[in-house]
């Protein structure tokens, strides 16, 4: 795919590509793979110790791949194939009293950390988003901040509530740039 050489997944994209080039080898022609390839190659990163997800996400790479050879006019059809069953997803949370440890330990380590993590928990923001924040998004005066070129490539607006609004007072008057969480890198 055009945008898979220099997109912010390059890297997984690769990954995912290389084992079908391990698996199937470098030699197998694309006209060749039929629903059955997706099994084999499924079944092998399975049998290897990858999960069902992860087995999935690389089939459906190689989905992809054949439909944009489909749309360049390499291939008259893209084969279909059978998703492997995934389990519900895991979800877990920390307690209180796991929450407290974290961020008593993260406060001894540096003031950022404590206010990075306390602003994750707050408004369940990315770290991308976190990253990528700007003073300039932040309106204290009508209580909205704006997290810019979201995962999704929008805009995401949330109201400041009591808590952040501490949080955030507090970083501003010892900021010394733009951004509002000062990581170098």
């Amino acid at each position: 795919r055009p945008n898979w050489a220099d997109g912010p997944s390059t890297t997984t994209h690769r990954i995912n590509s290389n084992h079908f080039l391990r698996i199937l080898g470098e030699k197998y022609l694309i006209g060749d793979i039929k629903p059955s390839t997706f099994t084999q190659v499924g079944r092998q990163l399975i049998d290897e110790g990858k999960s069902h997800a992860t087995a999935n996400r690389v089939l459906q790479c190689l989905h992809t791949v054949l439909h944009e050879a489909h749309l360049e006019g390499e291939l008259d059809f893209v084969p279909s194939y059978r998703r492997f069953k995934e389990p519900p997803p895991r979800r877990e949370y920390y307690t209180r009293e796991q929450l407290t440890e974290l961020l008593e330990v993260a406060a001894g380590i540096s003031p950022l950390l404590h206010q990075s993590l306390v602003f994750f928990y707050l408004t369940g923001c990315r770290k991308s988003e976190l990253l990528r924040l700007k003073w300039d998004d932040v309106d204290l005066g009508t209580g909205f901040l704006t997290f810019r070129e979201t995962k999704n490539g929008t805009n995401h607006t949330i109201q400041i509530y009591d808590q952040l609004r501490e949080v955030l007072v507090s970083m501003e008057k010892t900021s010394t740039g733009e951004k509002v969480f000062g990581w170098g890198s």
